[in-house]
């Protein structure tokens, strides 16, 4: 193939402090293997010296500084828009790549046009073994909203025994490492910044599913990351944006007649959660982050309810279509009541 006919490849990593994890990430894509890609760090107005010796140690990194801090989300879009480039890569601050982990992503999204996103083999840079917290094999989500991994659900992480090792289609790629077709992700209006962080590239491949494209899992050589490096998952705010963000994915991406139908027990869901949080975990973060994003959806309506709008002009695919690729059990109620832990067990 002639260089002229490959595709533009850029790597966008949305980033706020922290040199260390940085540089790590940094060193890992110098020797990836893949020529020719280019790397975009967006600075969400860091205030540490991270981005300075990142220029000073790679000088070919490209760098957007914003004026503030526009979350993962706000970070992302403005990435994508100032790269001019076929492919996009999103690629988290506290990852580690593995040599040739990016030309089988690119091969994936290369020989299909209806592919627009494509997701490695991500794994625990703590935890070399196990899969990754943020992606796994490829992400899932359940008719109430509640997303998993193949390798993860919930807090339980299986090891990689080579379970995973075929491509497949998935529901959603991780933003920690995924390759994108930038003109469907143009076409769907990228990320939503309103979520600020958590869950916003859920949305989007379900806004990919209604325009009838379709999201892989590509194995090959790992990207391992450091889940929670940039922000913990004990953290309230995290938990609260999780919460919150599932229930706006839910009343924007489904037609009414299925937000109706999903919403009573997605909130039965909800209160079943609080004692149990209290009782078997001791966790009253969970229970504030529940009980907050409750709220914050209900004075937020009015505007998921234009967002919603927007976003089912997009649709050229039916509920009927979207929903085989949605789990249609409640993997909750796997999870807790039947004790099921791992994905390649559950009933589908």
């Amino acid at each position: 193939m002639e260089n002229e006919h490959l595709p533009s490849v850029v790597i966008v990593i949305p980033h706020c402090n922290g040199k260390e994890i940085l540089l790590r990430c940094l060193e890992s894509l110098q020797n990836d293997g893949y020529d020719g890609k280019r790397v975009l760090l967006v600075d969400n107005a860091s205030t540490d010296d991270s981005v300075i010796e990142s220029r000073k140690a790679y000088p070919w990194l490209e760098v957007l500084s914003l004026p503030q801090n526009l979350g993962f989300s706000g970070g992302v879009n403005a990435g994508i828009r100032h790269a001019e480039a076929d492919i996009i890569v999103l690629l988290n601050n506290d990852t580690v790549v593995s040599p040739g982990w990016l030309q089988p992503l690119v091969d994936a999204l290369e020989s299909n046009d209806h592919v627009a996103a494509v997701q490695p083999k991500l794994r625990s840079w703590f935890d070399k073994e196990l899969f990754d917290y943020a992606g796994g094999a490829g992400g899932e989500i359940d008719r109430w909203g509640y997303p998993f991994c193949w390798g993860r659900i919930f807090t339980t992480r299986e090891p990689d025994n080579g379970q995973y090792s075929q491509a497949r289609s998935i529901f959603w790629a991780s933003g920690s490492a995924s390759a994108w077709r930038r003109s469907a992700i143009m076409d769907a209006g990228l990320l939503d910044e309103d979520f600020f962080a958590h869950m916003e590239e859920i949305d989007l491949c379900w806004r990919l599913h209604m325009m009838g494209y379709d999201v892989r899992y590509q194995p090959g050589p790992e990207v391992y990351h450091c889940s929670g490096g940039t922000l913990s998952e004990e953290k309230l705010r995290k938990k609260f944006l999780n919460h919150r963000n599932s229930w706006i994915i839910l009343i924007k991406n489904y037609r009414w007649g299925n937000v109706l139908k999903t919403v009573p027990l997605r909130l039965l869901l909800d209160l079943i959660t609080i004692p149990y949080a209290l009782v078997f975990w001791g966790d009253i973060k969970r229970v504030l982050a529940i009980v907050g994003s409750w709220f914050s959806v209900l004075f937020g309506l009015p505007r998921w309810l234009r967002s919603r709008k927007i976003v089912q002009q997009l649709r050229t695919v039916p509920d009927e279509i979207v929903l085989r690729r949605i789990y249609a059990r409640s993997v909750a109620w796997q999870y807790f009541f039947r004790k099921i832990k791992f994905a390649k067990e559950l009933p589908w």
